[in-house]
């Protein structure tokens, strides 16, 4: 004989409830629950159709953005031969963000002198990119005011990473 619980008049079996339930406890625990960090509410979301180098990609629109606060050591630049850990910060960069949803936060700026979006980056988790680059030694920090809400962060970023001797940091002459 089977038991049965009653929900709102309406009657499952109690296996039922129970595979239920620890779905959804496992769906907590491992941070399942099919929504986007709340912080990203208001945020542009675009679509990364292509990685152009460590810090610049395509949109979905058809768009060129600018990670604001950071750069990558060149990769693609026409004439030139490829900067020292360049190909690896593209590489990780397009890992990381090619075929993605990101959500895009603009500062003081739209746009810079070569008319690409100027904007700080976050996945869909609340990873935000212009720091995680930092951190992990693919790219320096720059600063171009008036754009300077995450100055400090970011800078802090690019200190743990120095002093770690993360990516670029770790390379010898």
């Amino acid at each position: 004989m089977t038991k049965y619980v009653n929900l709102n008049k309406r009657k499952l079996p109690l296996w039922m409830m129970l595979v239920l339930m620890v779905i959804s406890i496992a769906m907590g625990w491992a941070g399942c629950d099919g929504q986007r960090d709340p912080s990203l509410a208001g945020m542009e979301e675009a679509y990364v159709k292509r990685v152009v180098d460590g810090d610049t990609f395509i949109t979905g629109n058809d768009e060129r953005v600018r990670l604001i606060g950071i750069d990558a050591p060149e990769s693609v630049k026409p004439d030139t031969l490829p900067e020292p850990y360049g190909p690896e910060a593209s590489a990780y960069v397009k890992e990381l963000l090619e075929g993605k949803t990101v959500y895009m936060d603009v500062d003081v700026s739209d746009t810079d002198r070569f008319d690409r979006l100027l904007r700080y980056i976050y996945l869909a988790d609340g990873t935000f990119v212009n720091e995680k680059l930092l951190e992990e030694g693919y790219a320096r920090h720059v600063v171009f005011p008036p754009d300077v809400a995450f100055e400090a962060r970011l800078r802090d970023a690019e200190n743990r990473a120095k002093s770690d001797g993360e990516g670029l940091w770790g390379l010898t002459d």
